[in-house]
């Protein structure tokens, strides 16, 4: 029986003010502005997601244009509230879970680096439900979540 067709999506969060910085994976480097950016050139091409989901505040609308504008893949912004009380954490939550339907499986790459330091966990936390909860035909795979610590100007 062959696997049905899966979306392979880099999910993300966009933060205020970006910074050029050289990223590193493994033994492998790339300059970048954002880093999901330099995540896509970093994993090898066979590996890489065919589009992405930006996780955005609306103050984040400029560093979702550059996103946009550095990624060679299809982009879709998912606008979110800054998660100040509970509330917005269920939106979030809510936003970040309805941008993947029942009924298509997912492989998921997570890039936590950027963004307010909540949202890490949140986006973190929700592909956990979704792996958990979507099994068989409609799964959810999560392939990696990936972090660019900051050490001086390179990550």
């Amino acid at each position: 029986m062959t696997e049905p067709h899966r979306d392979h999506v880099l999910v993300t969060l966009l933060g205020l003010a970006p910074k050029h910085a050289t990223y590193t994976l493994g033994d492998r480097r790339a300059d970048a502005p954002l880093a999901p950016v330099a995540l896509y050139e970093l994993l090898p091409a066979e590996e890489r997601p065919t589009h992405a989901i930006a996780l955005c505040t609306p103050e984040a609308g400029e560093t979702f244009a550059l996103f946009e504008t550095e990624l060679p893949i299809p982009v879709e912004r998912i606008e979110v509230p800054t998660g100040t009380d509970d509330r917005d954490i269920d939106a979030f939550l809510h936003a970040f879970t309805g941008a993947f339907p029942p009924g298509t499986p997912v492989d998921l790459t997570l890039d936590l680096t950027h963004g307010l330091r909540h949202f890490a966990l949140l986006v973190y936390t929700g592909a956990l439900y979704l792996r958990a909860l979507r099994k068989g035909d409609d799964a959810v795979r999560i392939r990696g979540a990936h972090y660019g610590l900051l050490a001086d100007d390179r990550r």
